[in-house]
This record gives structure tokens, C-alpha cells and sequence, in this order.
């Protein structure tokens, strides 16, 4: 999964942008699995259904979007890359392994 940072360093703070975006569509449809979400009613269904599967709730989703902030803050205060994105990595599976 590094990888994939390192090949798009110069577009992490846009990465985790998007990827708070989608937890903060993640905790909407977790809070309410009938509302309507921001990407439609597939995606919805595909969301609702990796939410059940890795039993998700708002405050393991808010921990997650926890992670990414304090990434984006080490990022822009310099930090080093290779380390943010790797506790980064960890931190996540860690919350999403916790359920």
C-alpha cells in the first residue's frame, strides 16, 4: 500500500482529502443506511455493505478520519513521508481491525 503513496507524493494532501470525504460519507450512511448519499444508490449499497462487513460505526469511522487529519498535519508541518504515510497505514488497519 505504500507504494501507491510514494507514487502520488505530490498529491497527498488531495488523497486524504478525498479519503476523509468517503469516511465522512461512510459515517452518514452508518448513522442512516436510508439516506441518501452524496454517490447514489449503488455506491450507497456497496458502502452500507463494507460498513456491515467490517462493522463500522461513527465513532470507528471518526477515529479513521482521526488518522488522516494528524497525517495531513505532520505532512504539511514536514515531517517525513515515508514514516507519516507508514503510521498512517498502521493506525488504520489497526482501528479497521478492531471491530
Amino acid at each position: 500500500m505504500y507504494s501507491f503513496f510514494d507514487e502520488e507524493k505530490d498529491h497527498f494532501r488531495d488523497i486524504l482529502s478525498l479519503m476523509s470525504m468517503v469516511y465522512d460519507e461512510m459515517a452518514i450512511c452508518a448513522t442512516d443506511s436510508s439516506s441518501v448519499c452524496l454517490h447514489g444508490e449503488e455506491k450507497k449499497d456497496k458502502m452500507v455493505t463494507v460498513i456491515k462487513k467490517h462493522h463500522l460505526d461513527v465513532q470507528k469511522i471518526g477515529k479513521c478520519n482521526a488518522i488522516l487529519t494528524t497525517a495531513a498535519k505532520a505532512h504539511k508541518a514536514n515531517g517525513n513521508f515515508e514514516m507519516i504515510v507508514c503510521r498512517m497505514l498502521l493506525a488504520l488497519k489497526k482501528e479497521n481491525m478492531n471491530g
